[in-house]
């Protein structure tokens, strides 16, 4: 069984996206930066919502904070795994750094092509 850090270094480009199951039951699903000594170093951490339309939302772990990356103690987590391939996807179009322009497309017909 290969540890988070090989398959990491398999997927250069991809984040590193896992569950953790923590001691207090809760389950995170994020980015996992980094494994110190004594932390995990984890990064876009968020809860999984069923939704009524039998899909999955995603839901800030901790809504309030302005947080880029934390560190989670390991003597806090019970184990670690790796996510479907779904809501890894999901995942990544969420967290991926995709920057929008900043001006407003102008076609012939008007911004955003809209007519007049």
């Amino acid at each position: 069984m290969e540890n988070w850090k090989e398959s990491k270094e398999k997927e250069d480009k991809k984040m590193n996206v896992k569950i953790i199951k923590l001691k207090n039951q809760e389950e995170v699903l994020c980015e996992l930066v980094e494994e110190k000594d004594d932390v995990y170093v984890i990064k876009n951490p968020c809860v999984l919502l069923p939704t009524q339309q039998q899909s999955i939302a995603m839901a800030p772990w901790l809504p309030f904070a302005k947080i880029k990356e934390l560190n989670v103690p390991k003597e806090q987590v019970l184990f670690i795994l790796e996510v479907i391939d779904e809501i890894e996807k999901q995942y990544d179009q969420q967290f991926s750094a995709v920057f929008a322009p900043k001006s407003k497309i102008i076609t012939p017909s008007g911004p955003l092509g809209l007519a007049k």
